[in-house]
């Protein structure tokens, strides 16, 4: 696995980084690297995105073409207590990695739980609370 420098979405530092110096810059992998370092995600049944007037923005079931995002949500979910604010959402989309995001901002509607956090990453900075359902 080498770890290249990123820099993603004009020159906003994501997430936390042993780049920290250089603005705009993160050290990333891709998302299976990424994914394989989070914790596992045996017994979660459902993770649902809920989103300011408590409107439902995502559910997310473990299945196949949705673990990553499992993965990634299920992680922010237990670290932030359930509340994805700015730094949780920078968290995810570095997660995500540089060209899965680049291809959710080319292809809208591709990725769903990353054009939410691409979304919130345009809002005035109110945050979403997820919510995962375990066995």
């Amino acid at each position: 696995m080498n770890a290249r420098v990123c820099n993603m979405h004009g020159g906003v530092r994501l997430g936390h980084s042993s780049a920290s110096s250089h603005r705009g810059l993160i050290r990333c992998f891709g998302i299976k690297e990424n994914v394989a370092k989070l914790p596992p995600t045996d017994g979660i049944k459902c993770i649902r995105v809920i989103g300011s007037g408590a409107v439902e923005k995502s559910a997310i079931v473990p299945m196949p073409g949705k673990m990553a995002s499992v993965s990634i949500y299920g992680y922010l979910a237990d670290k932030y207590n359930g509340v994805l604010g700015a730094e949780a959402v920078a968290e995810a989309l570095e997660l995500y990695s540089e060209e899965v995001v680049a291809d959710a901002v080319a292809r809208p509607g591709a990725h769903p739980n990353i054009d939410i956090l691409l979304e919130a990453q345009k809002s005035d900075g109110e945050a979403m609370r997820v919510e995962v359902t375990r066995e």
